[in-house]
C-alpha cells in the first residue's frame, strides 16, 4: 500500500496488486475504527475518515507509471533504512552515501517529515506509529 498525503492534510491510498486486503479495507472504510478520530485530528461534526479525498486505488503498477515511481522511491527509502540500522551491507563504494543523498532528495520533495511523525501531542495511535519507525527517517 501507498499513500499520498495532500499539503492541506488530506489523504489518498493506492494499493497494488493487495487483493486480500481490498474487502478488509474496504469495510473499514464503512465503518472507521474510533483511533481513526484521534489520528487525523477529526473535528466534533466533521465525518469520519473525511481526509481520504478519493476512493481506494486498487491497480497492479506495472500499468500505472506513477506507482512504479512510488514504488522506486520507497525502494531508496526502505535500503536507506537498512543501510543505516547495519540490516544489508554495502554493496559497491559509496553506496551508503549515494543512497542517503537519493533518500534526501526524495524526503525534500515529500510531506515534512513533521505532518507524519509529530514529535509532541501525538495521540495513542500516532505515537505508535512513531515509536516503530525507524529513526532514520522521523
Amino acid at each position: 500500500m501507498k499513500y499520498l498525503l495532500h499539503p492541506k492534510g488530506s489523504t489518498v491510498l493506492i494499493f497494488d496488486q493487495e487483493h486480500r486486503e481490498q474487502q478488509l479495507f474496504v469495510d473499514m472504510l464503512l465503518a472507521p475504527p474510533d483511533w481513526t478520530d484521534s489520528y487525523y485530528d477529526r473535528l466534533e461534526k466533521q465525518e469520519k475518515m473525511s481526509q481520504i479525498i478519493d476512493v481506494p486505488h486498487f491497480v497492479d503498477s506495472k500499468h500505472v507509471g506513477l506507482i512504479q515511481l512510488a514504488d522506486f522511491m520507497c525502494f531508496f527509502l526502505r535500503k536507506h533504512i537498512e543501510l543505516q540500522l547495519g540490516l544489508s551491507q554495502p554493496k559497491y563504494k559509496d553506496e551508503i552515501k549515494k543512497v542517503s543523498d537519493w533518500t534526501k532528495m526524495i524526503l525534500k520533495s515529500s510531506i515534512p517529515k513533521s505532518n507524519i511523525f509529530k514529535k509532541r501531542g501525538r495521540c495513542e495511535c500516532s505515537d505508535l506509529f512513531y515509536q516503530y519507525a525507524p529513526e532514520t527517517i522521523r
